[in-house]
């Protein structure tokens, strides 16, 4: 009955899992697809996982357990799920997540509707430790009918979390052309960009898989489960989201992609992907201490890192200080600082007034939209023949955004937004 049917394997790598690997393997042998292989590959599990993984497999030919002598990473454990496929479509599993029973079939369908497809993945929810939903996870991405540039444009704006797609269902030609999973930080960001360089993405639009969440998993808990080597894990550790970006930009590269595609990847990295960039702030604190940043700084210090062999103390002291900017800006346009009072006066204080950088006004965010005054202030009036550049120092930024947009503001033309958390002042 199989004989016309594609196999499809399936890599199950697991350590310490006893937990929740049971279920995990309940759920893909309950697929209504039938011609599938589970390879399970154990990591030099400590806890119950291999005899949980040998009693599956005397109930089900379909399931061939290996066990690793040694504890040999996450990534080399994810590879060799694959290297030890035998199927036309292969898909890896995490031991902590579930699928529908119909995930597979619908997935295996799309991809024979779309031959130009590589990759299918399905919409996603949210579950936590116990197994209940928490809420859906991110809009999962297709790519069919896009130009090659519109495709790697979406998968900038996504990058954050574009590793969820490492578990779809993959023609296993295309990602043999792969490099799998490296032994570096986001090594499913990695693939996932490798894969959008082959070609396009389909989606099934139902909720077919559940992504476990783990509330107290940090992002040193990830470095250290990549690689078992202490010294790589080490490396991994140091400015991971910045060598993230320099590794990326290394695929595009070595993909032979257009100049305007890698002015793209650092447009959007820099200018919309605020979470990322402050990250990679956080990983140099120590050089950006008591300095002014903006985005068109970050822009600078991350294109060069990931196109040079600089070093980043060597980027910061060749680079120009925003402070110099905001200068030449003070002289054309008054400057507001529109918030918190007390923080604007430290802003002023502390980061301003040596420059020197005039403020002409401090405005108190709970009566800024309430005076009208101050709301003809904020606008073009016969006074202020310039749009005044607004500083938000506001522990509810969002909102004072809403309302400069309203008003005709533009970000990052007209305003910027204090980030209140970290000891240099960036302004995203």
């Amino acid at each position: 009955m199989t004989e016309n049917i594609p196999l499809v394997s399936i890599g199950l790598p697991v350590y310490n899992g006893e937990r929740y690997l049971a279920e995990a393997i309940k759920s893909l042998l309950a697929q209504d697809y039938q011609n599938i292989e589970i390879i399970i590959c154990d990591n030099a599990s400590i806890d119950t996982s291999p005899q949980i993984c040998q009693q599956f497999q005397q109930q089900d030919s379909r399931i061939q357990y290996f066990q690793n002598k040694t504890n040999i990473g996450a990534s080399n454990n994810f590879n060799r799920t694959f290297n030890l496929a035998k199927g036309e479509f292969f898909m890896w599993a995490a031991h902590d997540d579930l699928w529908d029973p119909t995930y597979i079939r619908k997935c295996v369908q799309k991809l024979q509707q779309c031959p130009e497809a590589i990759l299918c993945v399905t919409e996603s929810e949210m579950i936590d430790e116990e197994g209940k939903v928490i809420g859906n996870g991110n809009e999962a991405i297709e790519t069919i009918n896009l130009s090659f540039s519109e495709r790697l444009h979406r998968f900038f704006l996504n990058v954050g979390w574009i590793g969820s797609n490492v578990y779809g269902l993959y023609r296993v030609e295309y990602l043999k052309r792969t490099r799998l999973f490296l032994e570096v930080y986001g090594p499913d960001v990695i693939l996932g960009l490798e894969m959008y360089l082959l070609g396009d993405v389909v989606k099934v639009d139902e909720r077919l898989f559940s992504y476990r969440h783990f509330r107290d998993k940090t992002h040193y808990d990830q470095i250290a489960s990549i690689s078992a080597n202490p010294n790589k894990q080490r490396n991994i550790a140091q400015a991971s989201h910045t060598q993230l970006i320099k590794n990326l930009y290394q695929v595009l590269k070595e993909g032979n992609v257009s100049s305007a595609i890698l002015q793209d990847f650092f447009d959007v990295l820099v200018f919309q992907q605020k979470s990322w960039v402050r990250m990679s702030c956080m990983e140099h604190t120590s050089l950006f201490q008591d300095r002014m940043i903006d985005p068109d700084y970050m822009y600078d210090f991350l294109k060069t890192v990931a196109t040079t062999e600089k070093s980043p103390e060597q980027i910061v002291n060749d680079l120009e200080s925003p402070a110099l900017r905001f200068q030449q800006l003070s002289a054309e346009r008054p400057i507001i600082i529109l918030g918190s009072f007390e923080v604007g006066v430290m802003i002023w204080w502390k980061y301003l007034k040596d420059h020197p950088i005039p403020v002409q006004a401090l405005v108190e965010e709970s009566s800024a939209f309430s005076q009208s005054k101050l709301y003809e202030t904020l606008v073009n009036t016969v006074d202020l023949q310039v749009r005044p550049f607004v500083i938000i120092a506001s522990q509810q930024p969002h909102i004072m955004e809403q309302q400069l947009e309203q008003r005709g503001y533009k970000h990052k033309a007209d305003f910027l937004q204090v980030n209140m958390n970290i000891p240099f002042l960036y302004l995203i």
